[in-house]
Formats: structure tokens, sequence, C-alpha cells
């Protein structure tokens, strides 16, 4: 869990999910992108964002849920990894 006033890297073109226990907001920057790298990235959100409202519109809170399972099971995994290195 993230609080007030920390910050978190992700490095470029790793996806990630937010989600807010409160309201809040987040900003991203992107510094020194090469145009490969902003194609590369503009072409994943077009895809995911395809693949997403079809799925929204198909399954509706399955999908949702699924996607919370899915985000929640991979952070699991990358902390139990750096806990155990």
């Amino acid at each position: 869990m993230i609080n007030h006033g920390e910050t978190l890297f992700i490095p470029q073109l790793w996806w990630h999910y937010v989600y807010y226990s409160r309201v809040g907001y987040s900003l991203a920057l992107r510094v020194n992108n090469k145009f490969s790298t902003k194609l590369k990235g503009m072409y994943n959100i077009i895809r995911l964002f395809t693949i997403d409202n079809s799925m929204n519109f198909l399954l509706r809170e399955r999908w949702k849920k699924w996607k919370y399972k899915k985000a929640r099971k991979k952070a699991d995994n990358a902390l139990k990894k750096i806990i155990n290195e």
C-alpha cells in the first residue's frame, strides 16, 4: 500500500493496476521516451482498450473481478519474490 506523499517507480511499458481505498489521484510522468517506445505504448493502450471494453460489455462484473484477482495474484507473487531474495 502506498501512503500519502509516497512515490512508486514503474519501469517503462510495465502494466499496473491501481485500486484506491479512498478518494485519490495519480500522476504519471514520462521522461526521455524514444519515439519507438511511445509507438509501442500507444499500440498497447489501443489493444488493451479494445479488449477491455469488449470484455466489460460481454462479462460485466465478472471481468472486473477476474482482472482484480489476476492483478492481486501477480502483485502478491512479485512481493514474495522480492522478500525471498
